[in-house]
């Protein structure tokens, strides 16, 4: 049964928000860890994702999945205003 198709990235006009707060629409995106950014792991530790590429998968709801490692093994699921937060610092830099 074929799917839908996901609405197109649209412009917003609030040129304040980082790229990241203003695609609610994408799916997946090729991005890079610029500088180790820490968050939350669901055993309540605090780990690191270290720097080099990775995707950010849109999931349900305002979260996103970032996706890293050579094979990607690795992976965890963020606030949208967590990973805006991190693209703002510089930290997280979409390449698509």
């Amino acid at each position: 049964m074929p799917t839908p198709q996901e609405p197109a990235l649209s412009q917003n006009d609030d040129a304040d928000e980082p790229p990241l707060a203003q695609a609610r629409d994408w799916t997946v995106h090729r991005a890079r860890i610029t500088a180790p950014f820490s968050y939350l792991a669901p055993d309540g530790a605090r780990r690191a994702i270290p720097k080099g590429p990775c995707l950010v998968e849109k999931m349900e709801g305002p979260r996103v999945e970032i996706v890293w490692g050579a094979q990607g093994q690795n992976s965890t699921a963020l606030s949208l205003d967590e990973a805006a937060l991190a693209e703002s610092r510089g930290q997280l830099m979409r390449l698509d």
